[in-house]
């Protein structure tokens, strides 16, 4: 009775944090409506505030801007209440006289007082830029207008689409990759219809709603009136008798009498509108609001195809059903006919980490440290001089990095100076107290400018007319990301600024209480974001740096994962990966591409500047032969996502080969480089990081320290880079063998290095005592003689030219004492945390060091032996006792391993009270071993066996120790010979195993007692929502979606109403 009595306890305690409070009973008087929220969260919130966002948003001081247009000159009366869009592909309608072309898939579009003009552009290209033509092929208007300079009103947009009015008798239905131009005549009057062609031809049907017009310069549009319509021609000019209703047109592509059938087939129905909604992880749907009859046809761009779903029947009336033959041409590839009336789009999921995706090898430490320690003492928040909002945020984006690395690796020692950095340099901005500068809301357009923006257009580089504000704003995110992580308590406090900052361009919602517009920056059809801002360009929006685009929303979702939001985090992951697509769609320009002309394709890995219409090879900074900074500002800001952008190995190969002629050019500067030759360590490491060691300066947001953590986070290159490498050994090897008959003055300082007596000096033991040597390598003379030369270096002869440690090095064995006695004393050192701190004098020899038990040796110690119980609980053979208590040591094990890795990364609460409980739960809750450690726990407490079970711990248990395994014993003979292709297999097969174990654990199903049931069922929720686990368990639950929605919607109807319900429940963490 009594154990009962505990067990109940035990459960209340582990699932109460996964409890949603009741509405009736909350445990904290919710604030007013009415109200302003506090500056920080109240003291003690309940539990689900960690998965919800401000209910009422922060925001900052009211902008007086100078600088802004007037939205109320062409936007509808209703829509100048809520936030208006500032980098939509409609933008050019609204500024100025709103007059510019836009390119509105197949067609650019162009609007004067009174009529509208459509284009079906030639392209025109040369090896330094391409775009397409505007010529007004038809213009649409009407006859007798009462009023002909009344210059045209936006009704209303939407993700897809924008809608046109010309009053008082016009309504275009502008839809992005429709093949129609669709108006409706409001009103019955005439029309009218020229051309700067001659028309050759204008055939009517029978039933005069179908008209063919043949123009002399080879173009036959097709034109559907919903009811008969009398039209008359003359050389440049069609007119229509009174008339009201809808009128269609559209381009015949090459004239093709099979294409027209299409046409005709599908002219019947017609979109309004479109949204992109966000249905799934990693997954975008596209609905049209249609009217008329019949199917609808729509145009999908490469990268639509790319990722369509063509299997979909997610709740769709239609499968979507691709025509091949059907195609239109565009700047950006050709566009195919898509039937269907709504499109699902899925793209695999991507990483979104804190630190470094592979890892990094031990022996790779003491470089980076060393980086780290020198970076570290630069940072100065009072030597900052630059009031810019974009240089502000690459400087405290560029500590975070430090303080991120530094995690990465263990060399916590710096990590709170970095800290104390960033408050000092975030707050200001945060609490408005920044000198010369900071943020502001502007009410008109809705968002966030800047102080010297709303006054100059020029400052920020336009920030105050919202260009840049997802590169600007990113920046920042990120930091107040690493500073939230490290420091909850902080985080807490500015956890509204943060989240204002964030909603500036990552809102979803169009509420009436919104204040930010929807998606500010990204492009929903094009699937990648514009930096224009609201200013008016001929050739449409422009972005320029795809990868501080994806630093936007990867910060963003980093954001999330510090305050445990899973909607951010899923939204910022999504983005991120959409961004990345279209980065490599359309920035990175690949030998074979096919939509790009050949004579641009042949001169360019990278464009420039990419915009609606053009495709430059220049940027806004530097001109076509700069490729350095082509690619430079394609790749900064250096982070893990980095390798999810450049995960095409053959193409950055190409790309350096295509650049790095460039930097022979005089005058090409020291951070550019940088970022050319971290491309080059992703298929060289071994070259790549001897050119960043040779670096004399960083871009200033990089550091030494980043560009050594990305290189020596990056994989072995294999057969071929050995290869690479062993022919740069043969030309050094022969420039030795050159100089031998010369005195070498380097020779001469190594041998002065060696000989000096750093015993006596009193600076070593402080700067020894500094560096992080691996447990493994703190007994080598090999390394305690690099660090020796390095302090040399530093403090007496700065020509000394150090050699770094090489990578590839097999470990030394202990040497004997007749060897070790030829050795100066002065050549070893006690490792750190040893046991001996005092320094011998005189001759020593260095005893045989015992392995150290560091937290990974431990790691792999535990998921060893637990993969062996594991292994022996499912063997049919074996007894059933011994199987049974197998079976429970695997899950002990398991859970033991996981609550020592988070008492490791995230140590224990700060006290031993409700709210530090709260906070540090807070910060676990949706980490990877947080959910083993529940799981397991789970089976522990249970009566029940379920052999199937542990298939996820085996999986964790084999993924770790194949992980470890191969980063400390790869160079060993029997590594070789018996462990290195599983240990490789489970490495690359990690997706696909993750899957499993997902199946696995949904699997499982209930259990007897309904307590447990529901705890593991809230359980399996949370790794529904939890970012370490979404990605599969998502992808594993619509499987199952795809597969029985249907049989119920044909078998078992009446199920809809509970299963809706359940669904509520289900997703109900993300609301």
């Amino acid at each position: 009775m009594v154990l009962k009595k505990i067990r109940r306890k035990v459960e209340r305690i582990v699932t109460k944090p996964f409890k949603r409070p009741q509405s009736r009973r909350p445990s904290i008087k919710p604030p007013s409506p009415s109200h302003s929220p506090p500056p920080s969260p109240p003291p003690e919130p309940p539990p689900a505030a960690m998965y919800r966002r401000p209910t009422h948003p922060f925001m900052f001081p009211e902008a007086e801007s100078t600088v802004l247009p007037d939205p109320s000159t062409f936007f509808s009366p209703n829509l100048l209440s809520s936030p208006l869009p500032t980098n939509s592909f409609f933008q050019n309608f609204v500024l100025k006289n709103g007059d510019q072309p836009e390119y509105i898939h197949p067609y650019l579009i162009k609007s004067s007082p009174s009529s509208l003009s459509v284009s079906y552009p030639p392209l025109f290209s040369t090896p330094a830029f391409t775009y397409q033509i505007f010529n007004a092929d038809l213009t649409i208007s009407t006859v007798d207008n009462p009023d002909p300079n009344q210059t045209h009103i936006i009704s209303s947009f939407s993700d897809l689409s924008v809608t046109l009015d010309l009053p008082p008798s016009l309504r275009f239905y502008l839809v992005r990759g429709s093949p129609f131009l669709t108006f409706q005549v409001l009103q019955r009057v005439g029309l009218s219809i020229s051309t700067i062609h001659a028309i050759l031809d204008f055939t009517p049907n029978s039933s005069r709603t179908k008209f063919k017009i043949n123009l002399n310069n080879g173009q036959t549009w097709v034109l559907y009136s919903s009811s008969s319509i009398d039209l008359t021609y003359e050389i440049s000019k069609i007119s229509s008798s009174m008339f009201s209703g809808i009128i269609r047109i559209a381009i015949l592509p090459n004239s093709d009498a099979k294409l027209e059938q299409i046409l005709d087939q599908f002219s019947c129905c017609y979109p309004v509108s479109g949204e992109a909604v966000f249905s799934a992880p990693f997954c975008v749907e596209y609905k049209w609001e249609k009217k008329g009859f019949g199917d609808l046809l729509m145009l999908a761009n490469p990268l639509h195809l790319n990722l369509l779903d063509h299997d979909q029947d997610q709740g769709s009336s239609t499968k979507v059903v691709v025509l091949d033959d059907f195609k239109f041409k565009s700047i950006d590839g050709d566009l195919v006919g898509v039937t269907g009336d709504s499109w699902i789009l899925k793209t695999n999921p991507v990483s979104v980490t804190w630190h470094s995706i592979k890892g990094i090898k031990q022996e790779s430490y003491p470089e980076i440290i060393d980086a780290i320690v020198k970076d570290v003492d630069g940072l100065d928040s009072n030597s900052i001089s630059t009031t810019s909002s974009y240089f502000f945020g690459k400087l405290v984006a560029r500590a975070a990095r430090l303080a991120l690395i530094a995690e990465e690796i263990g060399f916590l020692d710096v990590i709170p100076k970095v800290l104390n950095f960033l408050q000092e340099t975030i707050e200001p901005w945060l609490d408005g107290t920044f000198l010369g500068n900071g943020f502001l809301y502007d009410k008109s357009w809705g968002g966030i400018v800047t102080k010297q923006g709303s006054k100059d257009s020029g400052a920020d580089f336009g920030f105050g007319i919202y260009n840049d504000h997802h590169y600007h704003i990113g920046y920042f995110l990120y930091a107040i990301a690493v500073l939230a992580k490290l420091n909850p308590n902080w985080g807490r406090k500015y956890r509204p600024q943060a989240y204002s900052l964030m909603a500036d361009f990552m809102t979803l919602g169009k509420t009436k209480n919104s204040k930010y517009t929807r998606l500010r920056c990204f492009d929903l059809w094009k699937l990648h974001s514009w930096a224009g801002g609201l200013t008016e360009f001929a050739d449409g929006r422009n972005q320029e740096s795809t990868s501080e685009a994806v630093n936007a929303y990867y910060s963003a979702a980093l954001l999330g994962l510090a305050y445990g939001d899973t909607q951010l985090v899923s939204t910022g992951s999504l983005l991120t990966a959409m961004e990345i697509h279209g980065a490599q769609q359309w920035w990175h320009v690949k030998d074979d591409n096919t939509y790009y002309p050949h004579d641009f394709t042949s001169e360019n890995r990278m464009v420039g500047v990419l915009w609606a219409n053009k495709r430059d090879s220049g940027l806004w900074f530097a001109p076509p032969e700069w490729k350095e900074c082509r690619v430079g500002i394609q790749v900064l800001p250096l982070l893990p996502i980095t390798e999810a952008l450049f995960s095409d190995l053959g193409f950055v190969r190409k790309v350096v080969d295509w650049c790095l002629p460039a930097l022979g050019r005089e005058g090409v500067g020291e951070g550019w480089k940088g970022f050319v030759y971290a491309l080059q360590g992703v298929y060289e490491k071994e070259i790549g990081v001897e050119n960043i060691r040779g670096l004399k300066g960083f871009d200033d947001g990089n550091s030494l320290s980043n560009l050594l953590w990305w290189v020596h986070s990056r994989v072995d290159g294999g057969e071929e880079n050995e290869g690479c490498s062993s022919s740069s050994t043969e030309i050094q090897n022969q420039a030795t063998t050159m100089g031998e008959d010369h005195q070498d003055p380097q020779r001469l300082k190594k041998i002065a290095a060696n000989a000096y007596d750093y015993d006596n000096d009193s600076r070593w033991p402080d700067y020894w005592s500094n560096i992080l040597i691996p447990p493994h390598m703190a007994s080598r003379s090999d390394v305690i003689t690099h660090f020796k030369h390095k302090f040399y270096q530093r403090y007496i002869d700065p020509d000394l030219v150090v050699e770094p440690m090489t990578t590839n090095s097999t470990s030394q064995s202990a040497r004997s004492s007749t060897s070790s006695s030829s050795s100066s004393g002065s050549e070893h050192r006690p490792p750190r945390n040893s046991g001996s701190t005092t320094r011998a004098t005189g001759s020593s020899t260095p005893s045989s060091t015992p392995l150290r038990w560091d937290r990974q040796t431990i790691q792999f110690s535990v998921n060893a032996w637990v993969f062996v119980v594991a292994v022996l609980a499912m063997f049919p053979l074996i007894s059933k006792s011994l199987s049974n208590r197998a079976y429970r040591l695997s899950f002990m094990g398991t859970a033991c391993s996981s609550l020592y890795s988070l008492y490791s990364l995230y140590g224990k609460p700060r006290a031993w009270n409700l709210q530090e409980v709260q906070v540090w739960l807070q910060s676990v809750i949706a980490t990877k071993d947080f959910l083993t450690f529940i799981y397991c726990l789970t089976f522990v407490t249970s009566n029940l066996r379920l052999t199937f079970a542990l298939l996820p711990i085996v999986y964790r248990s084999l993924e770790h120790s194949a992980k470890f395994t191969r980063r400390n014993f790869s160079r060993s003979s029997f590594y070789r010979k018996y462990l290195d292709e599983p240990c490789v297999w489970v490495e690359s097969n990690s997706t696909m195993l993750s899957m499993l174990s997902a199946q696995a654990e949904i699997g499982i199903g209930s259990q007897r007692n309904i307590i447990q049931t529901f705890m593991y069922w809230q359980l399996l929720k949370l790794m529904y929502h939890a970012p370490v686990s979404a990605g599969y368990h998502q992808g594993v639950w619509a499987k199952i979606g795809r597969t029985v929605t249907p049989l119920i919607h044909r078998y078992a109807p009446f199920l809809n109403s509970p299963i809706s319900a359940i669904k509520r429940w289900w997703l109900s963490w993300t609301d």
